[in-house]
């Protein structure tokens, strides 16, 4: 579950991401793996993970909000 309120969306908003961003967006809320593991599983640094997944996240909020999604700020 991502971590802002939004409607129901398609599937194709995240497979928009960039690769490095889709992977990161699909094992952390999709498998439930936490940093550390993405870090060992991609051979990363965990602080790596962590702005992937920031800058995923703000990349798949602008996307939606393109498409007309709505959501309260947090």
């Amino acid at each position: 579950m991502l971590p802002f309120p939004i409607k129901p969306f398609n599937k194709k908003d995240c497979l928009a991401l960039s690769p490095k961003y889709k992977e990161i967006i699909f094992l952390y809320y999709y498998i439930d793996f936490s940093v550390e593991e993405i870090s060992v599983i991609l051979k990363i640094s965990a602080n790596t993970v962590k702005t992937r997944l920031t800058r995923g996240r703000e990349r798949l909020k602008k996307l939606l909000e393109e498409e007309g999604y709505e959501w309260e700020d947090i």
